[in-house]
């Protein structure tokens, strides 16, 4: 289609602008774009490790691979990953200055900072130090900036 000045570029000999916003309202669908799907899987080594399994502790930090390669996206392609501890309390975690706050935003110097977090990659590494219960939360998010309900996973480490 040709655009003519102060010409009708369709057979209606219509106004230009009459033309594009029936071209405009026609042409052109609405595209909506579905959230990715996070998924985690955790390995010790080449031992992939379910949820319910208990994790033996024999006094040496255990390293475990949190994998969120498994996420996917139905109409793109995951782009980022960020990962949290998520068993650790919100008065507890850093705030953007390095800081921790309290729930009401104020200054709670009786705890410190925490600086636990993964790495933010599809695949990364923790060192747990100590037996007890650990969870971590993925979210992901696509191409087109939609970010997926998080997948979490809670390792019990158990003193042996």
């Amino acid at each position: 289609m040709k655009l003519a000045a102060n010409k009708a570029p369709c057979a209606r000999n219509l106004p230009l602008a009459c033309c594009l916003a029936l071209c405009l309202s026609g042409c052109l669908k609405v595209v909506s774009n579905t959230p990715p799907i996070a998924k985690i899987v955790v390995r010790q080594g080449d031992t992939t490790i379910a949820s319910s399994d208990t994790i033996a502790f024999k006094g040496d930090p255990i390293k475990i691979t949190l994998d969120g390669q498994g996420s996917s996206d139905a109409d793109g392609e995951v782009v980022e990953y960020a990962w949290a501890r998520t068993d650790v309390p919100a008065s507890a975690r850093a705030s953007d200055s390095g800081i921790a706050e309290d729930e009401d935003g104020g200054i709670n110097t009786s705890v410190p900072p925490f600086t636990g977090d993964p790495a933010p990659k599809a695949v990364t590494e923790v060192t747990l130090k100590a037996a007890g219960k650990y969870r971590f939360s993925l979210w992901v998010t696509d191409n087109d900036g939609a970010v997926s309900t998080p997948a979490s996973v809670t390792l019990t480490v158990g003193a042996q």
